[in-house]
């Protein structure tokens, strides 16, 4: 009975050897074989040996060494390796045959002293990791093919925005000089033609690389406290002429309980209000334009957060259900009709995404064809450090109570107009029109103040003042006149004497001047005429050189650009000097003291960054002159290489006289007040 059961049981183990796919073999503590399957012998069948129990594995071995079935250039070495790695077995190893295939061994010692081993065939496995690795090579090939790309797309970029900022440097610097002199009617037309086709222009190459930044992944976000209403009524007062132009009413309200200030990117959240903006009055005829700022209801955004929902709304031509989604893609607008008529490049709303996605919000649009469109978009930002503004959305002690009369055909206008005051705690009555105005009146009620809107159907702002003045019970009724112009020289200057008004406020109407125009008549100031300017006020002052006397040498190889240079120094009542490369610059700066460069960065034979290293090299600090970069290179990391090369400031072509006034008073070291304001006369000792 005992040997039928060591018999039954022997059997059983050599079935469940045999049902495994890998080959196995036992090996007892003298390196005997004991027991091994069928797979195992096939595995090894070209040695020339007949494996069966009772032959040593160091027999086994030297076949296999002999019979070129493995991969070994030293056979004899090869043979003592394996047996010694037998005989202390550690992790699983791979072994590559002379035919290509591949075999895992794993061994294992036995309590008995033994030695039990599992032989598994990867060849297929082996395979597959070749392709995995031939696919990651091609791929890595692809990355750096696709990388070598993206650099030269941004170097052929950046190339091709120095190449076309230089001409138009050249051209909106002119023009702008141009607009500056005594010219008649008809060429101050041709000439704002030219600056505003030039300033059209830009605006398409900034929209290209500002997409191509964003697509390499090079936009940073600049994150800092400021000032929202701020960046909302600077992106406004840009779009502003637009809007008037086309007869637009343009209007914006912040709602009372948005924060003051909030912490994110205020360049970029103003670009994407520009875009907005400017899209909803390129596409609107007629009607107005609207910008919201308030509370998103959607979003709890936790303690020193805000979550703020932006909406532009427009009267415009609308968008088909079907073409919205695509609307935020690269190149695209609502049909090709569309780019025939209204111009652009497509690219404003995709950079909008792209800029709304990588501040953390989301972007989206409501619109049905022929009834405007409305775009929203949502920012969670940090609340920033109140700076003491005024509040704008506060009562008022010293408007508590007065009554005020709004006259304007546009409801928005209205709603808006009558919520601001309101905040402020005053009284306001709203009339759609002049005849409404006039039956208001007509009917006994008296009020405080009226604010006119200028453009109105039938009768105008103007023409309705001039009737309340004609009536005896209107005749000293303060009035402010609200116009799209902004300026009262765009306005009859006769009947403008005539009305007296208190005020003439631009639109959209911000709620900084209005409150100022109401403070200051409630506070007892006369009523005045708006006195007409004759030109729009200059950036040029021909005083600042005797404020902040410079020497100044200027630094370009474009004839043109040496030019425009020279005449809007003059215009500052500054002298230069010019040189046309960097070489040239260091023979003017080695004869004499300047104390700035205005030097170009691209140049011939020596360009503008080389020869800045070289004048901190050789010229003291306290005698070399402050380099300030004036260049046509706009790509990322641009001005911070300028000022690791030792330039002290840096100026984008085209040319603002702002930016070139500003960049000289902080070299120099001047306050505001310094550089940019006449003397004020000495304090008495």
């Amino acid at each position: 009975k005992a040997d039928a059961e060591v018999r039954r049981i022997k059997v059983q183990l050599t079935e469940a050897i045999e049902a495994i796919n890998e080959g196995f073999a036992l090996f007892d503590a003298e390196d005997r074989l004991v027991i091994c399957n069928q797979r195992y012998k096939e595995m090894y069948a070209q040695i020339g040996l007949d494996i069966e129990p009772g032959v040593s594995f160091a027999e086994i071995t030297r076949h296999v060494s002999q019979s070129g079935i493995v991969d070994a250039s030293d056979p004899a070495c090869w043979l003592e390796a394996r047996i010694a790695q037998h005989r202390d077995p550690a992790e699983p190893f791979e072994q590559r045959r002379s035919d290509g295939t591949w075999m895992r061994i794993s061994e294992r010692p036995t309590e008995a002293g033994g030695i039990v081993g599992v032989f598994t065939d990867i060849t297929q496995d082996k395979a597959r990791e070749a392709k995995l690795e031939e696919l990651v090579n091609s791929l890595e090939e692809a990355r750096d093919i696709a990388l070598k790309s993206t650099v030269a797309k941004s170097q052929f970029l950046a190339n091709m925005s120095h190449e076309i900022r230089t001409p138009m440097n050249g051209v909106i610097g002119m023009s702008n000089l141009l607009l500056e002199t005594d010219l008649d009617p008809e060429q101050r037309d041709f000439a704002r033609t030219i600056n505003d086709s030039a300033e059209s222009l830009l605006t398409i190459i900034n929209d290209i690389l500002d997409y191509s930044k964003v697509e390499a992944g090079k936009l940073d976000l600049e994150i800092r406290s400021f000032n929202l209403r701020d960046c909302v009524e600077g992106a406004l007062d840009l779009v502003a002429m637009a809007a008037g132009r086309k007869g637009l009413d343009l209007a914006y309200y912040i709602e009372p309980a948005t924060p003051t200030a909030i912490v994110t990117d205020a360049t970029r959240l103003r670009q994407i209000l520009l875009n907005l903006l400017n899209n909803a009055i390129k596409f609107t005829e007629q009607g107005d334009v609207v910008l919201t700022v308030g509370a998103d209801p959607e979003v709890d955004p936790g303690e020193g957060l805000c979550g703020l929902l932006f909406t532009v709304r427009d009267t415009g031509i609308g968008i088909p259900k079907e073409r919205q989604e695509a609307l935020f893609e690269s190149f695209s607008q609502v049909d090709a009709s569309t780019t025939r008529r209204y111009g652009g490049t497509g690219l404003g709303l995709a950079i909008s995404k792209r800029l709304v996605e990588l501040m953390g919000g989301r972007i989206w649009v409501q619109s049905e064809p022929g009834e405007g469109a409305t775009f929203h978009f949502n920012l969670t930002v940090p609340v920033g450090a109140d700076a003491g503004e005024i509040n704008f959305n506060e009562a008022r002690p010293d408007l508590d109570g007065k009554s005020v009369l709004i006259v304007d055909d546009n409801a928005t206008n209205r709603d808006l107009l009558s919520r601001q005051v309101a905040n402020w705690s005053m009284r306001p009555t709203c009339a759609e029109g002049p005849e409404e105005a006039l039956r208001v009146l007509a009917g006994g009620r008296r009020f405080h103040v009226g604010i006119l809107d200028m453009h109105m159907p039938e009768m105008d702002g103007i023409d309705l003042a001039l009737r309340l003045r004609s009536e005896p019970a209107t005749h000293d009724l303060p009035l402010i006149l609200l116009s799209s112009l902004g300026q009262a020289v765009d306005h009859d200057r006769e009947k403008l004497d005539r009305v007296g008004f208190s005020d003439v406020l631009s639109k959209p109407v911000k709620p900084s001047p209005l409150l100022n125009a109401l403070v200051s008549l409630f506070a007892g100031k006369p009523m005045r005429v708006i006195e007409p300017m004759q030109r729009k006020s200059t950036a040029f002052d021909a005083t600042m050189a005797e404020r902040l006397p410079l020497r100044i040498l200027l630094a370009d190889d474009n004839a043109t650009n040496l030019k425009l240079g020279r005449m809007i120094l003059k215009r500052l009542g500054y002298g230069s000097d010019v040189a046309g490369n960097g070489l040239e610059v260091l023979d003017a700066v080695a004869r004499q003291t300047y104390d700035v460069v205005l030097m170009d960065i691209e140049m011939p034979e020596m360009d503008g960054i080389e020869a800045t290293r070289l004048i901190r090299e050789r010229d003291p600090e306290d005698t070399r002159p402050k380099i300030i970069a004036v260049t046509a290179n706009a790509m990322d990391g641009d001005r911070e290489r300028f000022f690791e090369a030792g330039m002290s400031g840096y100026v984008s072509k085209p040319i603002r006289v702002e930016a070139l006034v500003e960049a000289l008073r902080q070299v120099c070291g001047k306050a505001p007040a310094e550089a940019l304001a006449p003397d004020a006369p000495e304090e008495p000792a």
